[in-house]
């Protein structure tokens, strides 16, 4: 997960047309604008690149080092421990529908050859697993609006220590002044 390539081809297998037409039934582009992805707020330099990996290509998920697959057509570890297998945590009873929606993004994955497991649970054991920094992935709605620069991506980890859905060892080494926790990769 830390490799762009890696994040690149994931998105590049997710229809997100499918998406658009059973969830938001094709009225996704009038309720919220044009189909993203997450990143800081664009700025000149980055006014495109919010749809760059948007587009469904999964010709272009090739996995260089995860070339190798099973009988079934899913992608092998590099370490042989078997398959690659994914994990997102999703909440049930929310306002969108994030455990459907990850459903059928392990059904478009496995077209690359991905195996996502999905795993509805209660919100509150959801917060205490990603504290433990037991989630791979999760799923949540994101307007993009609380980062708008890669430095504020790296600030609000300093500031999201009890409820941060994601890098919970990055806001730890934050918090920490880098006593604790894991220092974030520099982008």
């Amino acid at each position: 997960m830390n490799t762009t390539d890696f994040r690149r081809a994931l998105a590049l297998g997710i229809d997100r047309d499918q998406l658009n037409e059973t969830f938001w039934l094709g009225r996704h582009a009038e309720l919220r604008g044009t189909r993203g992805q997450q990143q800081v707020q664009p700025g000149p330099s980055t006014a495109s690149s919010g749809r760059r990996w948007t587009s469904r290509r999964p010709t272009r998920c090739r996995q260089g080092r995860l070339a190798k697959k099973d009988a079934e057509g899913f992608r092998l570890r590099t370490d042989g421990k078997g398959r690659l297998r994914l994990e997102i945590m999703t909440l049930g009873g929310q306002f969108l529908q994030f455990t459907q929606i990850a459903e059928m993004i392990r059904e478009q994955w496995k077209k690359i050859g991905i195996d996502l497991v999905v795993q509805e649970v209660e919100r509150s054991l959801a917060l205490q697993r990603t504290a433990a920094n037991e989630q791979q992935l999760g799923a949540w709605n994101n307007d993009g609006a609380s980062i708008s620069s890669r430095s504020d991506a790296r600030v609000s980890l300093r500031h999201h220590r009890r409820r941060r859905l994601s890098g919970p060892l990055y806001a730890k080494w934050f918090q920490s002044a880098g006593t604790q926790g894991k220092e974030p990769p520099r982008a």
